[in-house]
């Protein structure tokens, strides 16, 4: 390799090498801006045929499983039923002025505060596209428990004529509610074997037998 004038030449193949790296890695780069450029207009499709997809009727509707019916029927249904000795000793109470038993039965402690979402829960999953239903039922529980505030001023206030009037409103309501829940005695509550309603029988929890059909 001759030298001129000191300046080193520079080799034909080295030029060569280089124009075919840079074109090598062009080609590489607009490959991968092909996939890239293919890969989210895929992403858009999907996304533009999932938007375009018909709902599914299940869905559409809000429905809800049998098994899901079942199971606020037979926890909740069961607890508001199986409250109906507790109301009878509260009229009771009232009728004989017996204002400690009042107090301790709709007391913010007490039982029948215990039972509140009972109330609710039963309404909203044994009967949740129901909407007619379901509001007769939270009405009437919304009655009794300002029944039940009535009740607490009258034991303070050991005023009878207000708290058999409000007891006769609590009792109302309360039926109204079991009769459009459609509670009512198991008939095969003293049947032995496996429990009726299986995996969801209150039995599990309580012991006692769900007064419910």
């Amino acid at each position: 390799m001759a030298f001129v004038n000191g300046v080193v030449p520079v080799a034909a193949s080295a030029s060569v090498h280089r124009r075919a790296v840079c074109v090598r890695m062009s080609e590489q780069d607009a490959a991968l801006s092909r996939r890239a450029v293919l890969g989210l207009a895929g992403s858009a499709a999907a996304a533009l045929a999932l938007a375009a997809a018909p709902i599914s009727p299940a869905l559409a509707d809000g429905a809800v499983s049998s098994a899901t019916k079942y199971r606020a029927r037979n926890l909740y249904g069961s607890r508001i039923f199986d409250a109906a000795p507790m109301i009878e000793k509260l009229v009771a109470a009232v009728n004989a002025k017996n204002w400690d038993t009042v107090e301790s039965i709709v007391g913010k402690k007490g039982p029948l505060e215990d039972l509140k979402n009972s109330f609710t829960l039963f309404a909203t999953g044994a009967y949740p596209t129901d909407k007619l239903v379901q509001t007769d039922l939270i009405g009437n529980t919304a009655v009794i428990y300002e029944m039940a505030g009535i009740l607490r001023k009258a034991a303070d206030q050991q005023d009878q004529k207000k708290a058999l009037k409000a007891v006769n409103e609590l009792v109302k309501s309360y039926k109204e509610y079991l009769a459009a829940g459609e509670l009512k005695e198991n008939p095969f509550a003293d049947a032995p074997g496996q429990a009726w309603s299986g995996d969801f029988s209150p039995l599990r929890k309580t012991g006692k037998s769900p007064y419910i059909e």
